[in-house]
């Protein structure tokens, strides 16, 4: 048994021989897979850190401008502070002199939009001359008294002008002993003094300035959802000043923060992985190329192999069959060699008996048992001729009709069932390839044997056919005496006898029948319960499209 499994695993062996090196050139596909993994890994890493790296600048940007924007605060309250100075001492000599001072702060800086004096019941004691009272209609009172309480420059705002503009009020006290509290008030433009911090930083940053949720200043209103996702937000607290500072890079600051790294990486990531795959892929097709060739040569001497052992098989078949006749011719020529002489002995012995009337009694019977034991031995002789002949090529494989073959078989045994009362029904029954005159020996014993066991009920014998998987399966039933289950598998055997009754046989009649369903390439097998019956089945090959069409077929029940 383990040489037979070596035998089968060795082409397996040898074809794993002939194909070396394939399962690792598959694996081999796995290297661009990782590579390809590493360079999007590495390009997804670049494209986060140039992200981040837009983040820093961004709100180092922000920061930046936050600072200037308070230094620029701070700025314009020391510049109001030293405006008013002048005016702790004394009132300007006229509205011309008023003037002037204004002119000059101007001249300094264009954020400045004007200057007022501010007496304690918040009318302009002083103003430009050319424009109309502006700080009493937007300063409130708490921010003038707020400046008095503290004796300091309170920035205030913003505040916006009928044209919307936001300002910015820079208070200046002005504390002359028991006089009321006045006030020198400086007004800049918000939007100009951003466009003077943020000058440098527009080409790369875009910058909006809020008070509350109201934009007073935006240098890109025209930017994008793409810029303002970086876009970085910080609250500016000066004094009484409250702003919201949000600050974003441009789309020509992307460009220049941006780098090309990330999408190099990618290109040359996948270009790298496609050189490596194409190569991988023509070291494989080579590799495939050899093993090929050692496959045809593995398959070459496989075939030749083969050729020899159809050639070696060819001719034990012949000399099988050569032996087979040979065997049927010897065992034809002992059966005839035995009963010659066999019917010499039982002629002698009945003309003994016919013609010795002074024999005893005793003398008769032993004569009558010699007879009897001599027919006997002919009867088997007979039957092991019969036997070996059994599954002999005498008749061709052709297409049968089971159901004639049946009536051929009851036809036969006509006087044994007349005799013993039998009944004999069956089924539907297929057409199939068979030598007819084996399958009607075939029926024939397994019906005898049915009557030849029975009981003392009138013997009942059921015929039907089933379809398999590409086979026909029959079953003989009966309600003989049936067999034990340690009987079922001897019960095949030469010369067995069924123990469970004292009906006569040679034990050659199922021995028949196996071989002739082995000798169609079919099986044969019991199912039996003692005192109720047995059921013999057999298997025949079968064309499928004939078992589909039985099984689509009706059944039909005839009897005799």
């Amino acid at each position: 048994m383990r040489a037979d499994e070596e035998r089968r695993r060795e082409p397996r062996r040898r074809m794993a021989a002939a194909l070396p090196g394939l399962a690792g050139s598959n694996l081999l596909f796995l290297l661009p897979l990782v590579f390809l993994t590493a360079t999007v890994l590495f390009w997804q890493w670049s494209v986060e850190s140039e992200r981040e790296r837009i983040r820093v600048l961004t709100s180092a940007e922000t920061a930046r401008i936050g600072a200037a924007i308070v230094d620029r605060l701070e700025s314009h309250a020391e510049a109001s502070a030293r405006a008013a100075e002048p005016w702790l001492l004394r009132d300007p000599r006229d509205q011309t002199e008023w003037d002037y001072d204004l002119f000059g702060r101007r001249w300094m800086t264009t954020e400045l939009e004007t200057m007022e004096w501010i007496d304690a019941d918040l009318t302009a004691r002083w103003r430009p001359s050319d424009a109309r009272p502006l700080v009493s209609t937007i300063a409130p009172r708490e921010h003038l008294d707020r400046a008095v309480e503290e004796h300091r420059v309170v920035l205030a705002g913003p505040f916006f002008l009928a044209a919307g503009d936001a300002v910015l009020l820079a208070i200046v006290p002005i504390s002359r002993g028991s006089e009321p509290p006045q006030w020198v008030v400086s007004v800049y433009r918000l939007e100009r003094m951003f466009g003077t911090v943020l000058q440098g930083s527009r080409a790369t940053f875009a910058t909006a300035v809020l008070a509350g949720d109201q934009e007073i200043f935006a240098s890109h209103p025209e930017a994008g959802a793409t810029q303002r996702r970086w876009e970085h937000d910080v609250e500016i607290g000066y004094d009484a000043l409250s702003l919201r500072l949000r600050v974003w890079p441009t789309a020509a600051g992307l460009e220049l923060f941006r780098t090309h790294v990330p999408r190099l990486a990618l290109l040359g990531g996948v270009l790298a992985t496609s050189l490596i795959a194409l190569g991988i892929r023509l070291a494989q097709v080579s590799s495939r190329r050899a093993g090929e060739a050692r496959m045809n040569a593995f398959l070459q001497a496989e075939i030749r192999a083969r050729k020899r052992a159809e050639k070696t098989l060819e001719s034990k078949v012949r000399e099988l069959s050569r032996s087979n006749r040979e065997f049927e011719r010897f065992a034809y020529a002992i059966s005839h060699d035995l009963r010659d002489p066999l019917n010499a002995i039982a002629l002698n012995l009945q003309m003994v008996l016919d013609a010795s009337e002074a024999l005893g009694e005793q003398d008769r019977r032993r004569l009558e048992h010699g007879a009897t034991a001599v027919s006997r031995l002919d009867t088997m002789i007979g039957r092991l001729l019969g036997y070996a002949r059994a599954g002999g090529d005498d008749d061709d494989l052709e297409l049968v009709n089971a159901t004639a073959v049946l009536t051929d078989a009851t036809d036969n045994l006509e006087a044994l069932i007349v005799e013993n009362g039998a009944k004999v029904v069956h089924g539907k029954l297929p057409k199939l390839i068979a030598r007819r005159s084996q399958l009607t020996r075939l029926f024939q014993n397994l019906i005898a044997n049915a009557i030849k066991y029975r009981d003392e009920r009138p013997p009942e014998i059921r015929v039907e056919a089933a379809a398999g998987d590409e086979e026909w399966i029959f079953s003989v039933a009966d309600n003989a005496v049936g067999m034990d289950e340690d009987q079922i598998e001897h019960a095949f055997e030469l010369f067995w006898r069924n123990r469970c009754t004292a009906a006569p046989g040679s034990g050659i009649g199922l021995a028949v029948c196996k071989r002739i369903v082995e000798q169609h390439g079919g099986r044969v097998w019991i199912e039996s319960t003692p005192g109720e019956g047995t059921t013999f089945f057999f298997a025949l090959p079968a064309d499928p499209d004939a078992v589909a069409a039985h099984k689509n077929g009706a059944g039909v029940a005839t009897g005799r």
